[in-house]
Order: C-alpha cells, then structure tokens, then sequence
C-alpha cells in the first residue's frame, strides 16, 4: 500500500493541522478517492477463484476402506494362486484395513 495517498492528510505542524478545516465535499471527495485507490489495491491482491475449486476434500475413511476391501476381493477372485500364499482364514478386508494409510486407520479405529 502506498502510504504517499495518506500523507496529505497528515499534520506537518501539530498547532495549523487542528487549524485546517475541511468542506463536506472536499473530505468526500478525497475519501471517495481514497477508498477507490485502496479497492484497486485490494482487487489486485485477491485470489483466482479457480484455484479454490481444485482442492479436492479428503475421502472419508470408510469410503477409502470400502474401496480398497473391493479390490482385494477382486485379487482374490482374479488370482486364486496368489491368494493361496495368505492363511485360509484371512478376509480381503483385513488385508484392505493394513493397506490404508495410518491417518485412515487411526480415523476408523476412533
């Protein structure tokens, strides 16, 4: 911000500054144009909307681990031998719930 817009406005001498009166349509003025600088300004400063569409929420935990139980049970239909590597009584699901990330682990576990 320029401070130079507000130097008009600032006493050089203490005693004529509580001197200086102002017209109504003067103080108007200077603050409209004041106000219409320090829009500027601010416009210029903002943020592309755009970019606050590309954030994309995290996945609920649940939904993650669903999703990823689904493709454990598609390795196990798709490749038979390969699953036999794993014990009998194992379920696609608790493979899928140590395949998550420790953050979704811990949100399920809470």
């Amino acid at each position: 911000m320029d401070a130079l817009v507000f130097q008009k406005w600032w006493p050089k001498d203490r005693n004529t500054a509580k001197k200086k009166y102002y017209v109504n349509e003067e103080r108007l003025n200077e603050l409209e144009t004041t106000v219409e600088i320090l829009l500027d300004e601010v416009s210029a400063l903002s943020v592309d909307e755009t970019e606050i569409y590309l954030y994309r929420p995290p996945e609920p935990a649940m939904a993650e681990l669903i999703e990823e139980a689904n493709d454990w049970k598609g390795i196990k239909e798709n490749n038979p031998e390969w699953w036999d590597l794993f014990r009998p009584e194992l379920d696609p699901e608790a493979i899928a719930f140590y395949t998550l990330s420790e953050e979704s682990r811990k949100r399920l576990v809470n």
